[in-house]
């Protein structure tokens, strides 16, 4: 699993941090970043960033025929540590406009929590 770094971008706005491969040598992880920092007006930091994209590109919703039945799955309770992790993790996504409220509630699952490859 390759070592990451969080690098913040811009000296106005903390958020905005890109992931730095921590075992990249200093020459080419010195060049990501500076591009990045010269180009970040151009790049997309929340969905609030993305204007003039129609919204039926970036959303999904689900097509579920009327006469589906939904499975109903028992509800499970995440410990502590996965509670939080879900909770953070949604939080981000709400406060970027990139959640909103379900409309499909009868079809809701448990969260599964998957780790990516690269650790984060």
């Amino acid at each position: 699993m390759e070592e990451v770094e969080e690098v913040s971008i811009s000296d106005e706005d903390p958020t905005r941090t890109i992931r730095v491969g921590r075992n990249l040598p200093l020459s080419i992880r010195e060049n990501i970043i500076n591009t990045i920092r010269r180009n970040q007006d151009v790049l997309a930091w929340s969905y609030l960033d993305m204007t003039g994209i129609d919204r039926n590109t970036i959303c999904h919703a689900f097509n579920i025929r009327e006469d589906a039945t939904p499975v109903h799955e028992k509800g499970r309770l995440l410990d502590l540590v996965r509670a939080k992790v879900v909770k953070v993790e949604v939080d981000k996504l709400i406060a970027k406009n990139f959640f909103w409220e379900a409309l499909y509630l009868a079809w809701l699952a448990n969260p599964v929590l998957v780790l990516k490859p690269n650790g984060s």
